[in-house]
C-alpha cells in the first residue's frame, strides 16, 4: 500500500483514513469538537468519495456505511447532539406582496415599470425591461401554443452555478429542464402560476442547488417572476433575480425543519421533503420523456 492509497489525518479527536475511493471517519462523539468535524467533512466533501464509513466510539466501536456526505453528517449530528435531525429542505422561500412593497425595496421600480408594459409587450421590449432591472440574471420565456409548457426564449449569462454555456443551450427547452431537476421543477411551477394568475411573484429564496460541478451550492437570491401579454395575445414570462447574501431563511428553521410558531415566520413557505420528492419524481418523468 502506497502513501497515495492511504492517508490518515488526526483532526482534533477525528481520524480520517483514505482507501482509494472510500474513506473512513473515526471519532468519539463525546470528545470531538465542532471545528474538527467541520474540517473533516470539508476534506471529505472536496474529494468526493464513493463510500463513507463512520466509526463512533461509545464503549466500543460502531461502524455505519453511507454513500453521501449529507447522510454521514446527519448521522453524526444525531449521535453527538441528540438531534432528531432530518435532511434540510432543499428550498425555503418567503413571498412578498407586490402591492405592499416597503419604501426602498429592491424591486419597487421593477414592479412599477412592469405595470406599464405588462399588457402590450413585445419580445424586444420584454428583454429591454428585464435587462434594465435584472442585468444579466434574467430569462424570457414564452408559450408557442395554448396549453404548451413555457420554454426559454432568451437567457442572460449571469447564472454562474449552471456554467457559462447553459445560457445558449437552454434556449428552446422547457423551463423545468435544468441541471438541477428539482429546482427546475419548482421554478417552472412558479412561472406557470404567474402566467395563470396574471400576477407578479416576488420571493426571497434560500436554496440548495446542484451546480454544474455536481456539488450542491447555497443560493440566496431575491427573485421576481412577471407575466407579460403582447398586443397580439402572445404570452411571455420574465424571471430573474439578484444575489442577496443577507437572506438567511434556514437559520429561522428549528432542528426538525419546522416553522417557528411565534407568528413572525408564518409567511415562510417550506419545500418539505414530501414536496421535494414529488417534484423530483415529476421532473425525472418529464426529463426521461423529453
Amino acid at each position: 500500500m502506497t502513501p497515495d492509497d492511504y492517508v490518515a489525518r488526526a483532526l482534533g479527536f477525528v481520524v480520517v483514513d483514505r482507501f482509494g475511493t472510500s474513506v473512513q471517519l473515526r471519532l468519539d462523539p463525546a470528545l470531538v469538537s465542532r471545528t474538527a468535524l467541520f474540517q473533516a467533512f470539508a476534506w471529505i466533501q472536496q474529494l468526493r468519495f464513493d463510500r463513507i464509513s463512520v466509526g463512533l466510539f461509545r464503549a466500543d466501536w460502531d461502524y455505519q456505511l453511507f454513500f453521501t456526505v449529507e447522510q454521514a453528517k446527519i448521522y453524526v449530528a444525531q449521535v453527538k447532539y441528540g438531534l432528531q435531525a432530518r435532511e434540510a429542505p432543499a428550498l425555503v422561500c418567503r413571498s412578498h406582496d407586490a402591492e405592499r412593497l416597503p419604501p426602498g425595496s429592491a424591486f419597487q421600480a421593477l414592479v412599477s415599470d412592469w405595470r406599464t408594459v405588462r399588457g402590450a409587450a413585445t419580445r424586444a421590449t420584454a428583454i429591454d425591461f428585464a435587462q434594465r432591472h435584472l442585468g444579466s440574471r434574467f430569462v424570457l420565456t414564452e408559450t408557442r401554443d395554448v396549453g404548451d409548457h413555457l420554454i426559454f426564449n432568451t437567457v442572460g449569462n449571469g447564472f454562474e452555478l449552471y456554467g457559462s454555456e447553459w445560457a445558449s443551450t437552454a434556449v428552446g427547452r422547457p423551463v423545468h429542464v435544468q441541471p438541477d431537476t428539482v429546482y427546475g421543477a419548482w421554478v417552472s411551477d412558479t412561472y406557470d402560476a404567474a402566467l395563470r394568475n396574471r400576477q407578479a411573484i416576488l420571493q426571497d429564496v434560500d436554496a440548495l442547488v446542484t451546480a454544474k460541478s455536481g456539488q450542491r451550492a447555497r443560493l440566496r437570491i431575491r427573485r421576481a417572476v412577471l407575466p407579460l401579454i403582447s398586443s397580439d395575445g402572445r404570452s411571455f414570462v420574465v424571471g430573474g433575480s439578484i444575489h442577496e447574501v443577507s437572506i438567511d431563511l434556514r437559520s429561522s428553521l428549528k432542528s426538525a425543519c419546522a416553522v417557528d410558531s411565534g407568528g413572525e415566520l408564518n409567511d415562510l413557505e417550506i419545500a418539505s421533503s414530501r414536496l421535494i420528492n414529488s417534484q423530483r419524481a415529476r421532473a425525472t418523468k418529464v426529463s426521461a420523456s423529453a
